[in-house]
């Protein structure tokens, strides 16, 4: 995918928009899961009220995890700085993540959050755009 020219001069480097794409992605991977735990629940246990709440609870919090991801994913689309830091605070919070399950498969969160950090933290052209 060539990069794309901004309306105001800059280009945005095909990493950025691969990782914009990835935070799309992300979100839309987490309304599945939450499809399917939802649906599992329901199936294993039935419809009782604290089911319901519980839930309720669950999807409040998945909604805002999944618009966090579609803000971020924007932001870094667009060329916001915020979402650049944002997006390496998260990828740090998740190399951290990673570091206690590293014998479960942390090690492959710990180098895709790196390339994010060393990427988005320290390489010219990506910085450059959002400035």
């Amino acid at each position: 995918m060539p990069p794309t020219p901004m309306g105001s001069g800059r280009v945005r480097p095909t990493g950025v928009s691969i990782i914009s794409v990835l935070y799309y992605i992300g979100a839309a991977l987490v309304v599945i899961i939450g499809l399917l735990g939802t649906a599992a629940l329901k199936s294993f246990v039935g419809g009782g009220s604290i089911i319901n709440i519980g839930t309720t609870i669950f999807w409040a919090i998945l909604l805002v995890i999944v618009a966090i991801q579609i803000l971020i994913g924007w932001g870094l689309w667009t060329g916001k700085n915020w979402a650049r830091i944002t997006a390496i605070v998260f990828a740090a919070l998740a190399i951290l993540s990673g570091l206690s399950t590293i014998a479960k498969g942390g090690f492959v969160t710990i180098v895709i959050q790196g390339l994010y950090v060393w990427y988005l933290g320290f390489n010219a052209s990506a910085k450059a755009y959002f400035k």
